[in-house]
C-alpha cells in the first residue's frame, strides 16, 4: 500500500448505505408532513372564500333592500357553492346560509329597514 491509500486519496466516491437511508428517511419525512400541511391549508383557504363571498352577499342583499325597499331571497350560486338568502323575526334580520364540511353555516345581521 502507498500513501495515498492510507489518506484515502484513492477511496471510492459514492455514497454509503447509512447516508442513502438517512437521506431517503428525510425525504420521506419531509413529504409526509408537508403534503398533509398543504391539503389542509388549501382547503382552509376555500372555505374561507365561502365565508367572505357570503359576506359580501349579505352586504348586497342589504343594500338592495335600502335602496330598494324589497329583498329577492332566492339562492345564489358563486364559487362553486349554494348561499341561501333568508329573513327572519317578520323581515328584521337577514341571513345567509351555505354548507360547510357538511354542516349549515349562517351568518346574519340586522335588518336596515
Amino acid at each position: 500500500m502507498d500513501q495515498e491509500d492510507l489518506n484515502g486519496a484513492n477511496c471510492e466516491l459514492g455514497y454509503s448505505l447509512v447516508e442513502t437511508m438517512m437521506s431517503f428517511s428525510i425525504w420521506l419525512v419531509t413529504v409526509c408532513v408537508f403534503i398533509p400541511v398543504s391539503s389542509h391549508l388549501y382547503s382552509e383557504r376555500m372555505e374561507m372564500k365561502k365565508t367572505i363571498e357570503a359576506y359580501r352577499i349579505l352586504f348586497e342583499v342589504k343594500q338592495e333592500k335600502l335602496y330598494e325597499r324589497s329583498i329577492i331571497l332566492d339562492k345564489k350560486e358563486r364559487i362553486g357553492s349554494k348561499f341561501s338568502i333568508q329573513q327572519k323575526e317578520e323581515g328584521e334580520i337577514l341571513c345567509v346560509y351555505w354548507e360547510r364540511e357538511n354542516k349549515i353555516q349562517e351568518i346574519c345581521t340586522k335588518s336596515p329597514l
